[in-house]
């Protein structure tokens, strides 16, 4: 299915994750898609990380998105270069390679590093500070540029959290306003494994 950028379109990250990042001059494979880079003050998407090789890593601006191709499920994985097609292994398209910039040429990505409030993967405690899972996955909403819901896990338990109800994010913890019934659910021990950083470099 191929998904145009002007229309309303929404993922989830993980179904973005690793697609190739494609040039619409003779559909060549430019990089992959590595992580997605919020700004964590107003849920805005900024772009992706696209590794271009071993050492590699450019950022790939929100606007510079042309289209976005999605995986067809009944297709065996393979990437551009490997001889699949775009429509087969997904994509996510841009005009030229040119589009690619490093991090330091975009203000608003520069902000958003340093503020090293990551959202993927990251705690998630309510307003009174108890965890309530783990953000495992994010929705996002690619003709808006903005974060719509964070999916979260605790356990064998998954629920959903749309961006209204987000209250802060910090560095060690995404503060989300919850219902009763997820209040009320099993309590779990706050966690203190690192949080996997969207927009860090590795």
């Amino acid at each position: 299915m191929q998904l145009f950028y002007n229309e309303l379109v929404q993922n989830k990250w993980s179904e973005l994750a690793n697609l190739p990042v494609a040039s619409l001059a003779g559909t060549r494979k430019v990089g992959v898609v590595e992580a997605p880079i919020f700004n964590a003050s107003t849920g805005s998407f900024l772009g992706f990380w696209v590794k271009l090789g071993w050492l590699n890593r450019k950022v790939l601006p929100w606007n510079a998105i042309r289209e976005i191709e999605e995986r067809d499920p009944n297709r065996i994985k393979g990437g551009v270069h490997s001889g699949a097609s775009r429509a087969e292994s997904g994509a996510v398209v841009v005009s030229s390679s040119d589009e690619l910039v490093a991090p330091q040429d975009v203000i608003r990505v520069q902000e958003a590093l340093k503020a090293r409030c990551p959202i993927l993967g990251q705690r998630a405690v309510n307003e009174s500070g108890e965890y309530i899972g783990r953000v495992k996955d994010v929705s996002v909403d690619f003709a808006q540029g903005m974060l719509t819901t964070l999916h979260i896990v605790k356990g064998k338990f998954a629920f959903d959290i749309p961006r209204e109800k987000i209250v802060e994010v910090r560095a060690d913890a995404v503060v989300v306003e919850v219902e009763e019934k997820i209040k009320a659910g099993e309590r779990a021990t706050a966690q203190n494994e690192p949080a996997l950083a969207e927009g860090e470099p590795a």
